[in-house]
């Protein structure tokens, strides 16, 4: 019988080949640096009913990059909406189009990419965490409570969030109390405990077994000061991906992606993100909510199920569901962008009582 101590070497041998070797084609470990060069679409705006300026805050030692949108044609200091994006997005894939109509109708707005994401500092790039973005959103909030005084009016803040920040927006709200005057959660993840068993039943338990195993591999490379692993942020089923999505919504999903990404951009975040989202859960803090809140769910939604949606606003008499008919990369574009970036203005017009210019808005540009 080979005693235990001998066998020793060989497996400390095969832990480190596990830790140095991407032994999953899906792993990507090729460095993937910040890029700073600047975009076609990041620049100042100055449009007849809203400018928008670049500005930039810290957030737990680094700078943080986001759009200042002030509108026109009204008169003292408006309410302020702080928007951000969802799992591997930044400012640049869709949201300039959800802070124009908001400006449009006499609302300041701040959409900010969060740390190693688009035009802010950090790496590894596309490092994607609840716990990191939801102290991003407390920076956010923190910034215009000591800067923006002078340009909006700090007791009206709104929060909107799309996605995986449609979760932080509620967490964040729940955290301030009566500090928030109205809450956006848009197709928003609420339960990772359900995500995960959606996952499951879609990826069966081998691929789920190989998923969860690329973000223990990402870890150990990082313990040993190796470069960190990545998986592909959306792919064809089967691709081990963490949104797989079949052809209509991958087209969908990069409809709303810009020709050239603020930060150079790819598409693939950190595998670590597969340890974490089970574990987190923003429906558990709903019922903590005190300002109104307007949740925008989809019945078709293959990520976010409309089943957490419905049972977010039984917990909460201050939220109000508007389901829509359609999957969950649809509320973006075209006609139901219209209808439903109209629909959240109303509810903050209301809500953080903005007056809204005399002007008729403007068609929406063109989406960034």
């Amino acid at each position: 019988m080979v005693p235990v101590l001998a066998l020793l070497p060989a497996v400390i041998a095969l832990l480190g080949a596990a830790i140095v070797i991407p032994w999953d084609k899906t792993l990507n470990t090729e460095p993937f640096p910040r890029n700073t060069t600047a975009t076609e679409n990041c620049g100042p705006i100055d449009d007849l009913q809203y400018s928008r300026r670049t500005v930039y805050f810290p957030s737990k030692g680094l700078q943080l990059e986001g759009w200042l949108y002030l509108p026109k044609g009204i008169e003292g200091r408006p309410p302020i909406v702080v928007l951000a994006h969802g799992i591997a997005g930044q400012k640049d894939m869709g949201l300039h189009p959800f802070a124009e109509v908001f400006a449009q109708r006499g609302m300041a707005a701040l959409v900010f990419d969060y740390r190693n994401f688009g035009g802010s500092e950090g790496e590894p790039r596309n490092w994607v965490s609840p716990k990191r973005h939801l102290e991003d959103w407390d920076s956010a909030l923190d910034y215009v409570r000591s800067t923006l005084g002078a340009e909006v009016d700090v007791r009206r803040i709104g929060l909107w969030g799309t996605s995986f920040a449609g979760g932080h927006v509620l967490v964040t709200a729940a955290k301030e109390g009566s500090n928030i005057s109205a809450v956006i959660s848009q197709v928003p993840h609420l339960s990772g405990i359900e995500a995960s068993k959606k996952s499951l039943k879609n990826r069966g338990i081998p691929q789920s077994v190989r998923l969860f195993l690329a973000g223990l591999h990402d870890r150990a490379r990082v313990l040993v000061g190796l470069p960190a692993a990545y998986l592909k942020v959306a792919g064809p089923p089967g691709s081990n991906s963490f949104m797989e999505l079949p052809d209509e919504d991958m087209h969908l999903y990069l409809a709303k992606h810009p020709e050239h990404y603020m930060g150079g951009w790819q598409n693939r975040i950190l595998a670590r993100l597969a340890n974490e989202l089970s574990r987190y859960n923003p429906i558990h803090y709903v019922p903590e909510v005190k300002a109104p809140v307007l949740l925008v769910a989809t019945t078709q939604d293959a990520l976010c199920p409309i089943a957490v949606a419905r049972r977010a606003a039984e917990l909460n008499s201050n939220v109000q569901l508007l389901e829509k008919d359609v999957g969950h990369f649809d509320v973006y574009l075209g006609d139901l962008f219209e209808e439903v970036s109209v629909a959240q203005a109303r509810f903050l017009v209301e809500k953080l009582g903005a007056i809204v210019p005399v002007h008729e808005p403007a068609e929406a540009l063109p989406l960034l």
